[in-house]
């Protein structure tokens, strides 16, 4: 049976496996705080770094989590705000009476068909 007292050679052999686990995992965790971060528009090298960092990044990591934008990047939240946003573009000359007319229509065959892209 394999001695498991404290200082002997089996356990000091274990704890940098232990460790090394550890840290990989806070990396994942990292990498995939990064993603989400840009996705939401938050900087994420500013995120992957803390979170990352195995002493802290847990602490780090829960933060991000209590700290993080609810939408993403790039996508109206509701149908209402799209097209709040349409009657604008609209308003200031920007697109078209047709491209108003075209996306309005998109829009309501998107609800119509229960597929949205506001989530």
């Amino acid at each position: 049976m394999p001695d498991a007292t404290p200082g002997s050679p089996e356990v000091l052999a274990f704890v940098p496996t232990v460790l090394l686990a550890g840290w990989a995992m806070m990396l994942i965790l990292g990498m995939l705080v990064y993603r989400d971060a840009n996705a939401r528009g938050m900087q994420g090298l500013f995120w992957f770094f803390p979170v990352a960092i195995p002493t802290i990044g847990l602490l780090f990591f829960f933060l991000y989590l209590v700290v993080r934008r609810t939408e993403r990047r790039g996508g109206a939240e509701s149908r209402e705000e799209a097209c709040n946003l349409l009657e604008r573009w609209y308003a200031e000359g920007e697109i078209s009476a047709a491209e108003y007319r075209a996306l309005h229509e998109d829009l309501d065959e998107e609800e119509a068909d229960g597929h949205s892209f506001f989530r």
